[in-house]
Parts: structure tokens; C-alpha cells; sequence
């Protein structure tokens, strides 16, 4: 008896969470997306990462320590093939960023504990970032998908539309398509 009320709780929570879920959860329309530009993915990925920060979960009483980040078709850190760090270029430009920005790489083996991701150097806490796809729509707009993650119960998923004014890339607008 005591076994069907844990379900029945259980199920009550996760539809609560399928309720609260957004409308809106779709992947960028592959079909829609135009060739890769070279040479501004970076610059694209800085604005994205600029705004992403401010979910690193701090509001839920953790102090992030370190920020670590991926990209999609990043450079290969050695010998893992889950993750892609930036380039060093991008790294660079978050050098004096408080709490301060490492590749993926240097968080693997990725640890976590009951209140998610620690960064395994210092074992304080630690929050992942990653931009993932990028969908050219035009030669001044991409919409790049992204990702705030401590635990595998502790993401939010971002749309992002970033266009190009007087010679820099700015985010125009922030959707969240997903949480868990």
C-alpha cells in the first residue's frame, strides 16, 4: 500500500512538471536554416554565453564557483568525445570574468553531488554552459540553442535570436524551451 502512494505522488509531481513546461517546446527548424557564415561564430557565441550567465542558478542558494562552457563544433579536447571546448580566442574574452570561465575539459570526469556539478579543482560548485546549434536564418540573424546545466534533474534549455547591429551580434530575444 504504502509502494502505491509513493507512485501516485510521484506521477502527481511529474505531470505538475509536464503542466509548468512551455508551449513552445520546439528544436530550431533545421529546414529553414541557411549554409554557416565563417568567422563570426565566436562573436556569436560571446553574446549568447553574456546572457546565459545570468542562469546559473544562483537564485536556488548556490554560489557557482566556476563556469564551465562547450560548444557545439568547438576544438576536440584530446581524447573525449562528448564535449567540445571554445577556441582559445573565446576563452580569452572571459578572462577577467568573475566567476571565472574554463573549457569542459577541465571539469572531466564531470562530478556531482546531491547539489549538482563541482568543479573537481576546488569542489566548489560549478555550472555548465553550452551553445549548441546554430540555425543561419539570414546573414545578419542566427538563432543558436543553449543549455544551463548542474544536475541531470537541473537544466534549462534557451532559444536565442541574435542579430548583427553596426558591426556587432546582440541577442534580440530569449526563449526558454526547456526545463528539468
Amino acid at each position: 500500500m504504502r509502494w502505491m502512494r509513493q507512485i501516485l505522488v510521484l506521477s502527481g509531481a511529474a505531470l505538475a512538471v509536464i503542466a509548468c513546461a512551455p508551449e513552445s517546446m520546439q528544436p530550431v527548424a533545421k529546414e529553414r536554416c541557411g549554409p554557416p557564415r565563417l568567422g563570426h561564430d565566436d562573436d556569436i557565441r560571446e553574446a549568447v554565453f553574456r546572457k546565459l550567465f545570468a542562469h546559473d542558478f544562483s537564485g536556488h542558494g548556490r554560489d557557482s564557483g566556476t563556469y564551465f562552457v562547450q560548444v557545439d563544433g568547438g576544438k576536440a579536447p584530446g581524447v573525449e568525445i562528448c564535449c567540445w571546448d571554445p577556441s582559445d580566442d573565446l576563452l580569452a574574452r572571459f578572462q577577467t570574468h568573475v566567476p571565472p570561465v574554463k573549457p569542459l575539459s577541465l571539469a572531466l570526469p564531470l562530478q556531482t553531488d546531491d547539489d549538482g556539478l563541482k568543479d573537481p579543482n576546488t569542489a566548489r560548485p560549478a555550472v555548465l554552459f553550452s551553445t549548441q546549434s546554430m540555425c543561419w536564418v539570414s546573414d545578419t540573424e542566427v538563432e543558436v540553442e543553449a543549455e544551463s546545466w548542474i544536475h541531470i534533474m537541473g537544466s534549462r534549455s534557451y532559444l536565442y535570436r541574435v542579430v548583427r547591429r553596426s558591426n556587432r551580434w546582440v541577442v534580440m530575444s530569449e526563449e526558454l524551451t526547456g526545463v528539468s
